[in-house]
């Protein structure tokens, strides 16, 4: 299930976001893959929830609330939404990633004024590669992208806007 964040997400986000084998596959500055940095980013979210710009990003939990991974959108381009997700270790291979990624592609679908998704994943994230390609994304090749030190496949998914 998806949901707001909350401040008894905490520390399960901040596991979550100093843990390498998660943040190595994510754009985010260095300073936000520390205690301090993923702290000030969660509370940051929980202020944006009420304010005229809110981000974009929820919280993955199981029935009974607990935090097992993070996902959301940002605006790309204009009509151009880029999607990210990112799963809890202990988490993985239980198509957690999936359900999330389905769940945003749906919604998007929903908005006349989103025209295409996009995602970008490191080449050997072949997790997060057959996640995009199962909703029908189209690998466009590698990129240079920033907060990337490598290039990444740009997945691009045409939603006829």
């Amino acid at each position: 299930m998806l949901r707001r964040f909350t401040l008894d997400d905490l520390e399960r986000f901040v596991m979550m976001l100093t843990d390498e084998r998660v943040t190595d596959q994510l754009s985010f500055p260095k300073e936000l893959k520390t205690a301090g940095g993923a702290e000030a980013l969660l509370r940051a979210t929980i202020a944006a929830y009420e304010s005229d710009e809110p981000m974009v990003a929820f919280a993955i939990a199981s029935p009974d609330g607990f935090l097992r991974g993070m996902c959301g959108v940002s605006t790309f381009a204009p009509g151009v939404v880029e999607i990210f997700y990112a799963v809890a270790v202990p988490e993985w291979r239980r198509r957690i990633g999936s359900r999330a990624a389905k769940a945003l592609v749906r919604a998007l679908r929903r908005r006349s004024d989103v025209e295409e998704l996009v995602g970008f994943v490191l080449p050997d994230n072949q997790a997060s590669r057959r996640i995009l390609e199962g909703l029908g994304f189209e690998d466009r090749g590698l990129v240079e992208r920033q907060g990337f030190a490598e290039p990444v496949h740009d997945y691009r998914l045409d939603l006829g806007g």
